[in-house]
């Protein structure tokens, strides 16, 4: 029997932004868009959007997207008809917070050869293709990021034509790349992005691309997201010297990047959590070191991140807050260096 089409409409006018959050995504307003972390994969980034006046969500790294009805159904894993039914009130289907449809089959927590060489081969060739584009190194340069730092952490970038060659050229396989996120309907998943691979225990883990336009503009307005990555488990971004007793903690990769610039690499540990809430199997890695020099973006979602690291992690966490027209380590500017220094300082720590 077919669904009254005014029941259908009526259906979609429920708030999708109050779904999500009944599914437990935390939602902040970007523009004409809220943005959160997608309960269908494990997203750190986060990468799901919800257009507040087309009422459709879209999530830029598993690829779910739709409107309020396709939510429900891809959360509650249930019919058209149900998820109606559920959004008129019509069924009990769900008197609890919907349920979190389970993690893709396809991550593991340790990847074959096969993957990791793909991820490798992907990481090159867009860092080879990164030297080969001086507007793109321009741009770096202007956040304060050398060639040389770009050849010391495989900074790259892709313009959508760069992975399939590479791949075919090494007789590696297109399925295997499109099963690990690198490749999907509309081509390569990073084009358009700077690019870095993320390594674990020497060998390339996971790979997340920036977008480029604008770069010069820290916090992106538009409605893809700044950051995307792969549908595989993302560990800590690390850099510096791993072994070393005390680790400089922030946020993102331009944070890690600009402590490199500025020296701090030589004698430390550089640690990015590529986000703010850390996992239980990055808060196992940050328990070696033995202090924690923690300092991520000055904004609500920061705060919470360093409460979180502190409470789990104990006193070896020394927060330091930046400055308040500071909203992240990037923007300390050109006397960054020294500026960090004190930061540090005022948290009770000298560095070298």
């Amino acid at each position: 029997m077919k669904i009254d089409p005014t029941a259908i409409a009526q259906a979609k006018e429920y708030p999708l932004a109050a779904v999500a959050e009944r599914q437990g995504v935390a939602l902040r307003q970007r523009g004409r868009t809220l943005i959160g972390c997608c309960p269908f994969h494990d997203d750190h980034t986060p990468s799901l959007v919800i257009w507040t006046d087309t009422k459709r969500f879209k999530c830029f790294g598993c690829g779910a997207g739709g409107d309020v009805i396709d939510f429900v159904r891809r959360a509650q894993q249930c019919d058209f008809r149900t998820a109606v039914a559920w959004l008129l009130g019509t069924t009990e289907l769900s008197p609890a917070p919907i349920t979190p449809a389970p993690p893709r089959a396809a991550r593991s927590t340790v990847l074959d050869q096969g993957a990791v060489r793909i991820l490798d081969v992907a990481a090159l060739a867009y860092h080879h293709y990164l030297l080969d584009q001086p507007a793109v190194l321009r741009l770096l340069a202007e956040r304060g990021v050398s060639a040389a730092t770009a050849q010391t952490y495989h900074i790259g970038y892709t313009d959508g034509q760069r992975l399939v060659p590479a791949l075919r050229r090494r007789g590696l396989s297109l399925r295997r790349a499109r099963a690990l996120g690198l490749l999907n309907g509309q081509g390569e998943h990073l084009a358009g992005r700077l690019t870095f691979p993320v390594p674990e225990s020497g060998r390339p883990a996971f790979l997340m691309g920036r977008r480029v336009q604008p770069l010069t503009e820290p916090h992106w307005p538009g409605e893809e997201p700044k950051y995307l990555g792969l549908p595989l488990p993302k560990p800590l971004y690390i850099g510096g010297q791993p072994t070393a007793r005390l680790a400089l903690v922030v946020e993102g990769p331009f944070d890690l990047w600009l402590l490199h610039e500025w020296g701090y690499g030589a004698a430390y540990a550089l640690v990015a959590l590529l986000g703010t809430q850390a996992k239980p199997d990055h808060l196992a890695v940050l328990q070696r070191y033995a202090r924690l020099l923690v300092c991520l973006d000055h904004d609500a979602a920061g705060q919470l991140g360093t409460t979180a690291l502190c409470e789990a992690l104990g006193p070896r966490v020394q927060p330091v807050a930046l400055p308040p027209d500071v909203h992240d380590v990037s923007e300390l500017g050109p006397h960054g260096r020294d500026r960090w220094a004190a930061i540090a300082q005022d948290g009770g720590i000298v560095l070298q």
